[in-house]
C-alpha cells in the first residue's frame, strides 16, 4: 500500500497531505483544518485527472511520432493520382472522468462533511481510483539534520538535530564508515554510484551511538513522540 502523509497541526491553520500519484507524479497539498472533507477530496479527484490526461497526452505523442517520420521517408516525388482516400480518423476516446476518491477509516467511508482535521486520522486509508494509500498522521520527521562543516580525526563528531513529532533520544543512529576493497583509505571513496574508472566503496556498519569519532555516513531513525 502507498503512503499518505498527513502533518496536522492544531497551531496551524492548515495540514498539508503528500502522495504520489500513479502517473509518478508527487503532490503536496495545503488545506484549511476547517475545511470538509469533500472539497479536499474533490481537490485530488481533479489532480488525479490531470495527472492522467498529462501522462495520456506524453504516450499519444511517443506514438505518434514514429508514425509521422515513417509517413515522411515513404512519400516519394513524380507524377500520378494523388493516393485515394485513407481510413478516417480514430475514433475519439471518451472523455475521461475523475477517478473516484474516498476516505476510510476502520472499514467505513468517512463522510464528506467531516472536517479536514477530525477525517485524516492515523491508519485510514486513502483511494484514489484503484489505488489505496494508508494515512499516516504527523510521523516523525527532521527538520534539520547536517553534521558539522569540519571534521577532524580524533575529534567527536555529533550531528545537529531537529525533529518534528518524535524525541531524538529514543531514535537510532546507525553510523557507516567509507572503505574500497583491498583495503584502500576511506578518503579515497567516492560517495554515490562509482564511475568504471573507479572500484566501488563497501560501507561498513560501526555502531548505534549518538556521536562517533571518525568520517561517517549517518543514517537515522526517528522514533514517535508518545
Amino acid at each position: 500500500m502507498e503512503r499518505a502523509v498527513v502533518r496536522c497541526v492544531p497551531s496551524e491553520p492548515k495540514l498539508s497531505l503528500s502522495f504520489a500519484l500513479a502517473d509518478g507524479s508527487h503532490k503536496n497539498m495545503q488545506r484549511d483544518q476547517s475545511e470538509p472533507l469533500g472539497r479536499a477530496l474533490s481537490r485530488i479527484a481533479t489532480n488525479a485527472l490531470k495527472g492522467h490526461a498529462k501522462a495520456a497526452a506524453t504516450k499519444k505523442s511517443r506514438k505518434n511520432r514514429p508514425n509521422a517520420s515513417s509517413g515522411a521517408a515513404g512519400a516519394g516525388p513524380g507524377p500520378g493520382p494523388g493516393p485515394g482516400p485513407g481510413p478516417g480518423p480514430e475514433p475519439e476516446l471518451a472523455a475521461a472522468c475523475e477517478p473516484v476518491v474516498k476516505l476510510y477509516y476502520r472499514e467505513e467511508a468517512v463522510a464528506e462533511d467531516v472536517l479536514n482535521v477530525d477525517a485524516w486520522q492515523d491508519g485510514a486509508v486513502l483511494q484514489i481510483g484503484d489505488v489505496k494509500y494508508k494515512v499516516e498522521r504527523n510521523p516523525p520527521a527532521f527538520t534539520e539534520l547536517q553534521l558539522p562543516r569540519y571534521l577532524m580525526a580524533g575529534f567527536p563528531v555529533c550531528p545537529k538535530l531537529s525533529l518534528e513529532f518524535g524525541d531524538p533520544s529514543g531514535s537510532v543512529f546507525r553510523w557507516y564508515k567509507e572503505a574500497k576493497p583491498g583495503g584502500a583509505e576511506p578518503e579515497d571513496c567516492q560517495w554515490g554510484p562509482s564511475s568504471p574508472s573507479s572500484p566501488s566503496c563497501t560501507w561498513t556498519y560501526t555502531n548505534q551511538e549518538m556521536v562517533f569519532q571518525r568520517f561517517p555516513v549517518l543514517q537515522v531513525v526517528p522514533n514517535f513522540l508518545m
